[in-house]
């Protein structure tokens, strides 16, 4: 049974979310369950979960949220039991915060909105048979300059860690969102379009090829497979 912490906040991207997971966890054959940022400090993260994915979330790590305190508990439960955890975008980020330090997150000089490409930096179990592949990106936020037992696994061109493992633990982040699709990333590309228009030149939403997608499964497989 895979733990998946929701930590959207607005209901429609909420609900785009679950559908995206939930299909990526379907076609490895995995069970999910799912819990939104709300219900974090009334969860017990017993023995029954055997991987955690946490999420993306239109909050900042940044700022001080009432639910970080709970959606830390079951990080670190995690941790200590030595299971595997993949955090998503803002996930990627409160793993670092969590794990590292606040003091590893910036704001982005230039967010990153629309398709991108993610290049591989090094060999690594969540990356197997992968070299590059072309993402949905969403951040304002990002990663920064890690501590020196943080593996640094990938860049895009506008964001130099992309993803990291910590050491040799079974805890990853990745920044960018390889649990959409095409049609559940438009629906994230045209949410930032009408909750934040400022942005709205910023956003490449040119995808020439749907294949160019295909290696967004095997992030999925590979971690579920640790």
């Amino acid at each position: 049974m895979i733990l998946v912490l929701n930590l959207l906040i607005d209901p429609s991207l909420s609900e785009s979310f679950d559908r995206a997971i939930k299909a990526r966890l379907l076609k490895e054959k995995k069970e999910g369950y799912i819990i939104d940022y709300d219900n974090l400090d009334t969860f017990n993260p017993d023995s029954q979960y055997s991987h955690l994915i946490v999420g993306g979330s239109e909050a900042s790590v940044l700022d001080d949220k009432e639910w970080y305190d709970p959606l830390k508990k079951i990080i670190d439960h995690f941790a200590e039991k030595n299971k595997p955890i993949l955090g998503i975008c803002f996930g990627h980020q409160f793993l670092v915060r969590c794990l590292a330090g606040k003091e590893y997150v910036k704001k982005s000089t230039t967010p990153e909105f629309g398709w991108g490409e993610i290049f591989v930096d090094r060999d690594n179990p969540l990356f197997n048979g992968i070299d590059k592949l072309t993402s949905c990106l969403s951040h304002f936020d990002e990663v920064s300059a890690l501590p020196e037992n943080y593996q640094v696994l990938a860049h895009s061109n506008g964001c130099e860690i992309q993803a990291f493992q910590v050491g040799e633990k079974l805890i990853w982040g990745i920044q960018f969102h390889p649990e959409y699709d095409k049609e559940g990333a438009e629906e994230i590309f045209q949410s930032v379009r009408d909750f934040f228009p400022a942005v709205s030149d910023l956003i490449n939403d040119n995808l020439p090829e749907d294949f160019l997608l295909d290696n967004n499964r095997l992030i999925f497989k590979n971690f579920l497979s640790v």
